[in-house]
Order: structure tokens, then C-alpha cells, then sequence
């Protein structure tokens, strides 16, 4: 299709916008993520419309999401000229704080746990995954309410999130410094995060902790003001692991794809593999990842009309971690939602409930990812989604700026940063903005500045 290379040239000169923009701070900017799997998964996708295997199914909604994902590398190149020259010469102002014993007790903990139980499951990452969608599945029924012992453990284990920014944040500032010593205990967060993705038969949550990880590093990096020379020097040795972790991440999705496909099927390959290496016998080393890049647009044209009405709903689904923002606790005591979705009665598409629907219905590839877009449509219809695209890009630079152009104290002055970074990920490895999910930024956050502050005013006062 001619519509996928002019998006896949428009997304190669938009990245290369923002290194002549950025320099090596591009890492920083969550274009470069975009961009970046965006133009590996049209490459995929290229591949796979080669091969007899159908990717093509309504053609009008595949041209609607090479739209929308073109667009957004544009308005990167429109956004974000500004101050390009300022970014280039400054470096970060940052100061992020967990309490030693606090980080070393509880990332232990963590780590301890996470080793038992993946111990436990062994590496059948088919079955596991089997399992947990049936418990999920299982809650969702139930009406999904949680009691304050599961709320409490809950926030606890969300712990993971700062922990593991913190770790990378401090590795990066020692590794600038060069003879700064590097603890092992700050790269246990983020080991212990892969660990619980894979007891989970999972593949696509590895990546979201190594972002998050990374983002954290380089956060770090850049505190240490140097020349850009300096930077590129220091940062060249990091290129090999960075590779060894792509290509350890790439094998791992071959195994997991293998190991459904063997449960499902009882076939080593599943067809998108099959069909892959019968016309590229050579890609076998990346037909996993390959094969996990191009589930979307199937997924897309697949889920486009499903359960959706006409009429527009205006942000309900797109800014539902918002709306159903629950109040801690006494949402669990009374039982009911305290939050704007119950009281004013708003709509709200769970994409539990509509998978399990899909499922009953035998929808073809009920539980495939979707991408992002599909709620914006659903929400501003199709133009509507370039408007709130717009404005999305320019907010995310806006965010990217501040982090290098003021002073950031604590945890919450990344606060956003971080949650719109994760927003960007979201638009390929989820298909969905809706949920909850914003509570895995706030909760944990909100315990360690509070811990922060508890300790500081502590110390004031024995002065």
C-alpha cells in the first residue's frame, strides 16, 4: 500500500527532525519512542502485506489509522522549535529522593518475592498468561470490587513504579560522573518488574519498565552539565547493551508467541510466523517481535465498529482516568465508585468486558491490540482526532521543555512527564487510554513524597 510508505518516510524524517532539533537529548522526548516502533512496526507491516497472510480486511479504516499515526509525526515537526537551541545547551535540574533504608528494604522484598514466584510458575509463560486472563475475567464478573487488605497490597506493589525511575536516575547520575561506584540494589526495581512480567506469560509490560528505567537514567545522565561531545563519548559504551537488550526482548517474544501458539494450536509457529519466514527464512531471529508489530492493524479494523454506537461521546473513554478516578478507601468501604463516572453517570467502555464479549461472540482476534486511536475516534470521530492529536503533541512538548528548562524538586514536578511518556507508549502496546491507570503514578508518588516529607520535617524538629 502506497499510504504505508509515505507514513514510514514522514516518521523517519520527523525522527531525524528531532535529532537535529535535540542532539542526544532526543532520548528524552517521547517522539522518539513513537517514532521509533512506529517505523519498525510499518517495516513489519510492509513484510507482512507481502506474504500470503491477510492484513488487509477494511480498507478504509487501515487508510483512517495510517492517518492518524502520519499526522502525528507531523505535528512532532510542527511542535517544538522554539526552544530547541536552549534545550541543546542545558542540562536537567532534578532532585529525586527515596530514603535509603526505605528503597533498600522494600526493593529487597520486592525482588525476594517476585524470584519465589517465578520460581514457582517456571518460564510457562502460555499457561500462566492463560491463567491470569481467567482471573481477570473471573473479577471483572464479580463486579470487580476490591477489599482494603487488596487495595493496601495493591498501592504497596505499585511501589515499583518510582523505584524503578529512581534506580535508573541514580545510575545515570554516577555514570556521568564516571568514578562514581554503581550498586547492584538500584537495578533490582526495574529486574524485578521483567520478573513479574514474565511470571505473567507476558511480553509487552518488559518494555514499559525498561522505558521507564531508561527515561530515569538519562534523566540522570543529563544532570551533569557538559558539551554534547561529551555526552555522545560517555553514552557510546551504553549502545551494546542497549542492543543486547533489544535482541534478548526479540527472542523472548519468539518463545512466548511459540509457546502460545503450541497451547492453542499445538504448533511451534503460529500463522503469522509460519507466513513470515516462508517468504523471509532469514528473519527467524525477529519474527517474534515482527509478528507482536503487526497485530495492530489488524486489530484496528477488527475492533473499529465493534460495541460502539455513533454517537460521539467527547473524551469519556480517551480521559477515563480521570473520570473514573476512584477515592481510596471509602470507595472500598461503601462499596460503591466515589468517583465523576458514577456520579454523572458517564459512559465508560471497559476493555475487560469487551474482550470477554469478543470472546463469546468468537470475534476474530478478540483479545488484539488495537492502538490508542480507536477510543480517540470513538470519542471526537475521525477529523476531531487530529484536532485532539494537535493538541496532545503540543502539551507532550511543553512537558518535555519544562524538564530541562526549570528546576524539578521531587516526584511530582515529573509527575505528568512521566504519565505522558507511559500515554505514548500506550498508542502502540495498548489499545486503550481508559482505566484507571493514572493511579499507578499518583498513589505510589504520593506515599514516597509523603515519606519525604515526613522524615525531613522529623529532622527540623530535633534540630
Amino acid at each position: 500500500m502506497v499510504i504505508s510508505y509515505l507514513t514510514l518516510i514522514v516518521l523517519i524524517i520527523s525522527l531525524y527532525v528531532q535529532y537535529k532539533r535535540y542532539s542526544i537529548k532526543m532520548i528524552l522526548h517521547p517522539s522518539t519512542y513513537f517514532l521509533f516502533m512506529w517505523i519498525v512496526s510499518l517495516i513489519s507491516f510492509i513484510l507482512y502485506y507481502n506474504t500470503s497472510l491477510k492484513v488487509v480486511y477494511t480498507e478504509k479504516y487501515l487508510l483512517e489509522l495510517f492517518h492518524f499515526v502520519l499526522f502525528t509525526g507531523i505535528c512532532f515537526m510542527i511542535w517544538g522549535h522554539k526552544n530547541a537551541f536552549r534545550i541543546k545547551q542545558s542540562s536537567i535540574n532534578l532532585e529525586l529522593h527515596i530514603p535509603k533504608q526505605v528503597f533498600t528494604v522494600f526493593t529487597i522484598i520486592f525482588f525476594t518475592s517476585s524470584a519465589f514466584n517465578l520460581y514457582k510458575t517456571g518460564l510457562n509463560v502460555a499457561a500462566n498468561r492463560a491463567m491470569v486472563n481467567s482471573n481477570l475475567f473471573d473479577q471483572v464478573s464479580a463486579g470487580g470490587n476490591k477489599g482494603i487488605l487488596d487495595l493496601i497490597q495493591e498501592v504497596i506493589l505499585m511501589l515499583g513504579l518510582p523505584f524503578i525511575i529512581y534506580g535508573g536516575w541514580v545510575i545515570g547520575t554516577r555514570y556521568i560522573k564516571k568514578n562514581a561506584k554503581i550498586e547492584i540494589i538500584y537495578f533490582l526495581p526495574f529486574i524485578t518488574d521483567v520478573m513479574n512480567t514474565i511470571s505473567d506469560g507476558g511480553r509487552a509490560l518488559i518494555i514499559t519498565s525498561f522505558l521507564f528505567f531508561f527515561i530515569g537514567f538519562f534523566m540522570g545522565f543529563f544532570t551533569i552539565p557538559t558539551s554534547l561531545k561529551d555526552y555522545y563519548t560517555t553514552f557510546k559504551p551504553l549502545l551494546k547493551y542497549i542492543l543486547g537488550v533489544i535482541i534478548i526482548f526479540s527472542l523472548y517474544s519468539g518463545f512466548v508467541s511459540s509457546e502460545r501458539s503450541k497451547l492453542e494450536t499445538g504448533k511451534s509457529n503460529s500463522q503469522y510466523i509460519s507466513a513470515l519466514l516462508n517468504h523471509y527464512p532469514k528473519l527467524e531471529p525477529i519474527s517474534g517481535i515482527l509478528e507482536y508489530l503487526v497485530f495492530h492493524y489488524q486489530g484496528y479494523q477488527w475492533r473499529r465498529d465493534e460495541s460502539y454506537d455513533q454517537e460521539l461521546e467527547w473524551g469519556q473513554n480517551t480521559f477515563a482516568f480521570i473520570t473514573n478516578y476512584n477515592v481510596p478507601v471509602i470507595s472500598q468501604l461503601s462499596g460503591v465508585s466515589v468517583s465523576l463516572y458514577n456520579l454523572f453517570n458517564l459512559k465508560y467502555f471497559d476493555t475487560v468486558k469487551g474482550t470477554m464479549e469478543a470472546k463469546k461472540k468468537d470475534r476474530m482476534g478478540f483479545s488484539i491490540t488495537a492502538t490508542v486511536f480507536i477510543y480517540m475516534v470513538k470519542d471526537f470521530g475521525y477529523y476531531g482526532t487530529f484536532i485532539i492529536t494537535f493538541l496532545f503533541v503540543g502539551f507532550t512538548q511543553k512537558l518535555f521543555e519544562r524538564l530541562f528548562l526549570h528546576k524539578n524538586k521531587s516526584f511530582w514536578s515529573i509527575i505528568f512527564y512521566i504519565a505522558v511518556y507511559k500515554l505514548w507508549t500506550m498508542t502502540f502496546f495498548s489499545h486503550h487510554l481508559s482505566g484507571v491507570w493514572f493511579n499507578s503514578f499518583l498513589y505510589p508518588i504520593f506515599i514516597i513524597e509523603f515519606i519525604n516529607y515526613y522524615l525531613k520535617k522529623k529532622a527540623i524538629l530535633k534540630l
